[in-house]
């Protein structure tokens, strides 16, 4: 797509639609999105400012982000996995938390340097469900296990608000809520990790990589001064 499509300039105003990441791995990659974020941001900016085909003599660049927003680069999995036909059929669920009116957000994966359109939207006849059933993390058992080895030992939960673990190996002591909070963590990241990959099994602790992440996305506005 030639740099004048991605550029909307109006008397007051110029917008541009700058996106990348998709191919990366939006967690470990992230300065490596953000360097390239920039030097597009700034590449068109000057081509606003130099290639006279915009009356920009009087705008100037106000502000540009430094740290790129993510999408969906994790995934929760509870006990039902809402789908794109849940959503465009209104699918009612009994168990229903929230209600969800945005629209079913598709971008490519190549961002700025797609050849396709920037967005691909497909939308519900109105206000879709969002059931527990689908974000919910099982918490049972959380108060007795360890977080730190993952195993369950009688006695472990010494009373409401301290934790000692008895495996051997272990031996990890703190406050029992801030053990079950982790443990809940691990549980949910093991959960995303197993949605994401579709490989099963642990995940480890902290960010998930998914295959095909969307990367930051950054809305620049120059907007017009007095001469």
């Amino acid at each position: 797509m030639e740099p004048g499509e991605r550029v909307k300039c109006s008397p007051a105003r110029c917008d541009w639609w700058i996106e990348f990441g998709g191919e990366r791995d939006t967690v470990h990659d992230n300065d490596r999105i953000r360097d390239e974020l920039w030097s597009v941001i700034y590449g068109i900016w000057d081509y606003i400012k130099n290639s006279g085909k915009f009356d920009a003599d009087t705008m100037t660049l106000e502000w540009v982000g430094s740290l790129p927003g993510k999408r969906e680069y994790r995934r929760l999995l509870g006990d039902y996995v809402l789908t794109q036909h849940d959503v465009l059929a209104q699918t009612p669920f009994e168990d229903r938390i929230a209600f969800g009116g945005w629209s079913i957000d598709l971008h490519p994966p190549q961002g700025m340097y797609a050849k396709e359109d920037g967005a691909k939207q497909r939308f519900a006849d109105g206000i879709y469900h969002l059931p527990y059933r689908s974000i919910y993390i099982p918490a049972l058992g959380t108060s007795q296990e360890c977080h730190a080895c993952h195993t369950i030992t009688e006695g472990s939960r010494e009373s409401q608000s301290r934790f000692v673990c008895k495996n051997p190996a272990c031996g990890w002591i703190g406050n029992a809520d801030v053990n079950a909070a982790r443990t809940q963590l691990y549980r949910y990241n093991s959960a995303a990790g197993r949605a994401v990959t579709g490989r099963g099994g642990p995940a480890p602790l902290g960010p998930v990589k998914r295959q095909a992440p969307h990367g930051g996305t950054t809305r620049t506005t120059p907007q017009r001064v007095a001469a």
